[in-house]
């Protein structure tokens, strides 16, 4: 049979698997039976035949002959399809073609013409599944493209859902695959496309099979391909050479059979280029009817694996003039340079001082990639190294051209559903986080395949070694994992003095190991203390270069070096004579004697600078989150006060993302060291928020003070100021505390609506004490007044507090007290001016004129009276002659942005999509989404638009179910449970809850904006993942919906048409059972659309035809307009 050819023969040249041979017959059989299906339903064929035809000349499928009339003539059929493998020149096709002005296609899809990821929108290998899991034709709404120059691509994965196959089922626990629709499904091309021009691009097996290696996990991707569809082929035990010998065969079997597919089916044009044929220009022109001029444009990006084996350090008169084209540079020792120090041993100094000398230095990330800090472009260099173990390569070969080696280790490469990657290129999903150490246990392979190199040992004093690798993320236990990885005898140490001696151990027997190493070897081995102020001048005279580069950011200055900061170090004295020990000890205390001298100098200037303040420092506001913190910070800030707020490690911004870390996550690491609270998280006068999240890591789980961590525990909000009161006492007994306040009911308010603070809070109260209970808490009124009944117990503890503890000062201040300001001015004796500046994003809880009087008089507020309080009056610039909220109730994609569009040009305050006062029309948004904002109001038992923004219309109120980022606590529903099982859905209150609309807002105006079903239908199959997540909402809400009701093709247009009609005709009747509701019902394809709004609601009829410009690739409109109702008048 024809499908053969489409399918890898095995080795022995035998027929494929019968297991591939059963899908591929599979589809084509599903295929010939939805085209039965069309045939019989002539209604149905009529419009999918004409949305199709429309398609063409917009966004839709791949384009023909005529409908490229407007753009450059090709003298070959189209589409254009080119069917080589990945990195086999598609870069160099897409760069031609689009030199010459032809619209072509390469990874990315829908419209997107640029040549690599991250997509705008989606990839093609995406758009190509979809297509066929749904029974379409394979490129159907990709985009219109005249050349498809690579349809191949990374098979999507979704969270929840798994990995997606051709036949549009989904697997979870299956490796990641590369999508190769150019060799499995080549029969599936020619039925869709039988006129199709084909090209295929030609390098050398090998050449490619090289490139692909070193190409990230291509070649990973391309195995488990191949793997999922002959299940005869198995990675052998021993690695060695195998995936360059299978990626080499695959690349011969896959050119013969397109040019066997060809010979069979004479209907495709066929255009064969060598890339490396220096007439392949004039061979793509004569093809094409194109200048040749254009050819040469080649993927810039595949630079950095130039396919040269990593060089054998050379002298220095024997550098190459290809390595010195690269920046490299001659010196007195041999290149290149391989740094063996362990992380936080100086190796950022290093990177700096070779950078400044103009040498290419690689710290931490790989291929090419020069920074010298994560995010990696590309890859890290322990990632390259793994890789390069695994398949027995050398183990810098291909990682980069670098001269100069400074950072070789890092974290081990893990993988969802694989594990963290092993030496011998195996996964453990069962393994903690490692720190991939070769300097250390690799040692012995690292220098036999570099033995010409010269090697550097820098080093430090191991106690401070290990205080800063303590105080640096996770690293300590990274490392510890590393060692027990390579040893099972060795335990895990306590925290404390004993992880801290475990650390400087091993710090000390590996610099000691090192050395011992390289006795008796040939190589250059240098050492250098980079804490040792003479530490340039040793670099410059090792390697012949400049000292005035060391202590450096990465930048030459033709000034003198400045001695670097030290501490008096630990020789090693057993290998130094009497005279060098005399001598490195006197440098050694003079080194030490100029770093007291310098700290001295600096912490003075740093007082003279600040504000002195009347009060004893440190300042430490012990309020709740969302009682006044940024305001109190403002002020100080305002006041040249050197304060601190959610941030730590020096950050005086006062919000997240921090760039080095919280303040919590810095006192949680202190406190599991019982280190004073404070220690090294910045040098500031007011600390003005020391709570926030426990920090979390993948495989540990959550952290707590006694330094243990927990993977079932869930997200909670660290509350030093409420659970540590002691510890805070006992390391600042002198502390100056600041209790700002608010009124207890209007703060539950405020946390009830900041993202998921309530919950987090709740989780710290329910962890700190086993008697409190979820049930305890419930939801609305009485998760509020819980919430208030924790903040005023908060306050009178404090107060309690500073009276059992009297040197203590405490200021108390009401943040909405006109005499806030003088109160705060007294205490610091700093200016009034400076108050007032409070968080602007705490607006989405204006409830405060709500208490005003209640306020005043410093009452408690409970839920029954603030109910009783009437709510403000919002006051709108543009008045509505119809009642507010303006709600619209049509389904997403049915006109709800040409609605936003509408009353946002006419100067109404409107909503779409995002909640809590974000104006913008789409994601991402700055707070959250409407639909969130709902769900947690109906959760709470509030009013579902309640604390939401203050909008004149709602124009989406549907959207995607909030899930936690991590899973934690899945996907949330209206009544605040929450589930991990379930698949991703779209809330859709419009229509599930219109009961709920009605008893909140009774008399709200509805809109509802139309269009032809099948249109709909159409434009809701096309838009990313909406068509799943509908399904899912609406079989979760019947159980009696399933998905072979659903089906595919078709007969799912035709469900999302009937599901469509369906509540276009409940609103009407809702609407005519509750006629204190206003309908507006309008058809967005109508040319008196925008006469009919601009009537009702009294606006400017110009402000019409404001559209989504995103939904311009399913512009089928026209389809059957007729079938439309007429609009309806107002009710």
């Amino acid at each position: 049979m024809d499908y053969l050819n489409s399918f890898m023969h095995d080795g022995s040249g035998g027929v494929p698997s019968k297991d591939a041979f059963l899908r591929q017959q599979s589809r084509t059989g599903r295929k010939e039976k939805q085209q039965r299906n069309v045939k019989q339903s002539t209604a149905s064929a009529a419009a999918i035949t004409v949305a199709r035809r429309f398609a063409h000349q917009d966004f839709g499928q791949a384009m023909t002959d005529s409908d490229s009339s407007s753009l450059v003539q090709l003298s070959q059929k189209l589409p254009v399809i080119v069917l080589g493998f990945p990195k086999s020149g598609t870069t160099s096709i897409w760069s031609y073609f689009n030199c010459s002005n032809v619209r072509a296609q390469h990874f990315c899809a829908y419209g997107d013409l640029q040549d690599a990821p991250p997509c705008s929108k989606a990839t093609m290998a995406e758009c190509v599944l979809y297509n066929m899991a749904e029974g379409r034709r394979m490129f159907d709404g990709c985009g219109n493209y005249q050349v498809y120059a690579q349809i191949d691509g990374e098979r999507p994965k979704s969270r929840g859902w798994g990995t997606l196959y051709e036949n549009g089922t989904r697997i979870k626990d299956v490796a990641f695959g590369h999508f190769l629709p150019q060799h499995f499904n080549l029969e599936v091309i020619h039925n869709d496309y039988p006129e199709a021009t084909f090209i295929l691009p030609l390098r050398d097996p090998a050449d490619w099979a090289k490139s692909v290696m070193h190409w990230f996990q291509m070649k990973r991707w391309i195995l488990n391909e191949y793997m999922a569809h002959d299940s005869s082929i198995t990675i052998p035990a021993k690695r060695a050479g195998f995936l360059d010998a299978f990626l080499q065969r695959v690349y011969v079997e896959h050119t013969q059979v397109v040019r066997d597919f060809v010979a069979k089916h004479p209907s495709h044009a066929y255009i064969e280029v060598n890339l490396t044929d220096p007439n392949a220009g004039s061979v793509m022109s004569k093809s094409f009817g194109l200048s040749d001029k254009c050819w040469g444009h080649h993927n810039k990006k595949e630079s950095h694996d130039k396919l040269v084996r990593f060089p054998k350090a050379k002298a220095v008169d024997s550098i190459s003039a290809e390595q010195q084209a690269n920046g490299w540079k001659p010196i007195k020792l041999a290149s290149p340079i391989i740094s063996l120090g362990y992380p936080r041993s100086g190796l950022a100094d290093l990177w700096a001082y070779f950078t400044c000398e103009g040498m290419p230095t690689q710290r931490r990330c790989a291929y090419g990639d020069v920074s010298d800090a994560s995010p990696c472009d590309k890859g890290t260099m322990s990632e390259c190294i793994l890789n390069n173990m695994a398949d027995e390569r050398p183990m810098l070969e291909g990682c980069g051209d670098y001269q100069v080696f400074v950072q070789i280790d890092g974290e081990r490469p893990k993988q969802p559903g694989l594990g963290m990657l092993m030496n011998d290129g195996s996964h453990r999903k069962d393994a903690a986080f490692g720190h991939f150490l070769p300097q250390h246990h690799q040692l012995e392979r690292l220098h036999r395949e570099n033995a010409n190199a010269t090697f550097l040992l820098p080093v430090k004093d191991a106690e401070e070694w290990a205080l800063s690798v303590l105080g640096f993320f996770s690293m300590k236990r990274w490392i510890i994992n590393e060692y027990m990885l390579h040893d099972s005898s060795i335990q895990f140490p306590d925290y404390g003095k004993p992880r801290k001696d475990f650390l400087m151990k091993i710090y000390q027997e590996h610099n000691d190991y090192v050395q011992h190493f390289f006795r008796d070897k040939q190589s250059t081995l240098v050492v250098v203390n980079t804490s040792d102020p003479n530490a340039g001048k040793i670099l410059a005279s090792s390697f012949n270069l400049h000292s005035s580069c060391w202590g450096t950011n990465g930048t030459r200055t033709e000034e003198e070096d400045v001695p670097k900061k030290t501490k008096l170090k630990k020789l090693d004295l057993s290998k130094v004579g009497e005279l060098a020990i005399a001598k490195a000890v006197e440098r050694e205390m003079k080194a030490a004697e100029r770093k007291r001298q310098k700290e001295d100098e600096l912490a003075a200037e740093r007082m003279v600078h600040r504000t002195k303040l009347s009060l004893p420092e440190p300042v430490i506001v012990v309020g709740f989150p969302k009682s006044g913190t940024t305001s109190i910070w403002n002020y100080f800030n305002c006041s040249d006060v050197v304060a601190q707020h959610y941030c730590a490690y020096g950050e005086i911004n006062d919000a997240p993302p921090c760039q080095r870390g919280t303040m919590a996550s810095c006192i949680i690491n202190n406190m599991g060291q019982n280190k004073p609270l404070f220690d090294k998280c910045g040098d500031y006068q007011v600390y003005a928020q020391i709570d926030g999240e426990r920090p979390k890591q993948p495989g540990l789980g959550m952290r707590f003070e006694n330094d243990t961590w927990s993977l079932a525990a869930p997200f909670s909000h660290f509350l030093p100021q409420v659970f540590n009161l002691d510890d805070i006492h006992r390391h600042y007994p002198d502390a100056t505390f600041v209790l700002p306040l608010r009124e207890p009911m209007v703060w539950a308010y405020s946390v009830m609506h900041w993202f998921m603070m309530k919950r987090w809070i709740i989780n710290e109260y329910m962890s700190k004490n086993s008697s409190l209970e979820f049930d305890m808490i419930g939801y609305g009124d009485q998760r509020r007044a819980f919430l208030a009944k924790v903040y005023d117990d908060h306050s009178r503890n404090v107060r309690e507090f500073v009276k059992k503890h009297p040197s203590h000062t405490l200021v108390e201040v009401n943040i909405t007290d006109p005499n806030a300001s003088k109160i705060m001015s007294y205490a610091f004796g700093l200016s009034e001016t400076c108050w007032g500046h409070k968080n602007k994003k705490e607006e989405h809880a204006k409830i405060a004129d709500r208490v005003v009087g209640a306020l005043s008089q410093g009452k408690f507020v409970d839920a029954e009276s603030v109910e009783d309080i009437p709510a403000p009056v919002v006051e709108f610039k543009k008045k509505l002659p119809l009642s507010l909220p303006v709600i619209v109730v049509g389904y997403p994609k049915s006109g709800t942005t040409s609605i936003y569009n509408f009353f946002t040009c006419s100067d109404v305050v409107t909503q779409h999509y995002c909640a809590y006062g974000d104006t913008s029309d789409a994601p991402p948004c700055e707070k959250g989404t409407m639909a969130e904002c709902i769900l947690m109001n109906m959760a709470e038992g509030n009013k579902m638009l309640e604390g939401c923004g203050d909008y004149q219309v709602f124009a989406q109120i549907d959207g995607e179910r909030p899930r936690d980022k991590r899973k934690r606590i899945g996907m949330l529903f209206e009544n605040g449970t929450r589930s991990l099982d379930a698949p991703y859905a779209h809330f859709l209150p419009q229509h599930f809850s219109l009961d709920k609309i009605h008893s909140d807002y009774p008399d709200a105006t509805f809109v509802l904006p139309l269009r032809e079903p099948q249109v709909w239908a159409y434009s809701v199959m096309h838009w990313f993942m909406m068509k799943r997540w509908l399904m899912n909402e609406y079989m979760a809400k019947n159980s009696s919906i399933t998905l072979a009701d659903i089906g595919y093709g078709d007969e799912r247009r035709d469900f999302f048409a009937k599901i469509y009609q369906e509540h276009t005709d409940m609103i009407r009747a809702f609407v005519k059972n509750h006629p204190s509701h206003h309908l507006v019902e309008i058809n967005i394809t109508d040319p008196l659309a925008g006469t009919i709004m601009a009537d009702a609601f009294d606006l400017d009829a110009s402000c019409w035809a404001h559209h989504n410009k995103k939904e311009e690739h399913d512009k089928i409109a026209n389809i059957t307009n007729s079938k439309l109702t007429q609009p309806k008048e107002i009710q």
